[in-house]
């Protein structure tokens, strides 16, 4: 590119908050602070089985939720957890903010449904009662993989009784 954009010293948009009935994750905030935060435990949980298994532990650190949706890259450990449950992009922009769902974000291989002018400022979900699931990476290796198939499982647990399932592959 003709230019790099050095985002570490932004402070904003590195925050995990309950907002109502939803959860919002700020675009900046990185895989291990995800993998460790107890509202995306609770609210999302194949989210935080992804962010466990991402990359490596430098990349865990520096790489962020937005960057893995904006690239969406095919093999991105992200991608599944966040269409299986239901999640939204905040993408901002000179005209103002829109919202729009992760799932209809998602284009095909590299591509996205973002304006040129557009960027990810922040993912939302909604909170289900008794939220339950998973994700799994299947791949060439062990660590350090790149994902050839992965799925993930959201789903409410009520008194025994699933609802609202969701599996993104």
């Amino acid at each position: 590119p003709p230019a790099w954009v050095d985002l570490s010293a932004v402070t904003e948009g590195r925050s995990i908050e309950r907002v109502g009935a939803r959860v919002r994750v700020g675009a900046l905030v990185d895989w291990e602070t995800i993998a460790h935060d107890p509202i995306v435990a609770d609210t999302l949980p194949a989210l935080t089985d992804a962010a466990g298994i991402f990359g490596c532990l430098q990349l865990r650190h520096q790489g962020t939720i937005g960057g893995n949706v904006g690239n969406a890259s095919p093999a991105g450990d992200g991608l599944p957890p966040l269409v299986a449950g239901g999640a939204s992009a905040e993408l901002l922009s000179p005209r103002g903010t829109r919202e729009v769902s992760v799932e209809r974000l998602l284009l095909g291989p590299g591509q996205t449904s973002l304006a040129p002018d557009e960027v990810v400022v922040a993912l939302s979900w909604p909170v289900l009662p008794g939220a339950r699931g998973g994700y799994v990476r299947l791949g060439g290796r062990q660590h350090h993989v790149i994902a050839k198939v992965s799925v993930a499982l959201h789903v409410s647990l009520l008194d025994g009784v699933m609802h609202d399932a969701r599996v993104a592959l």
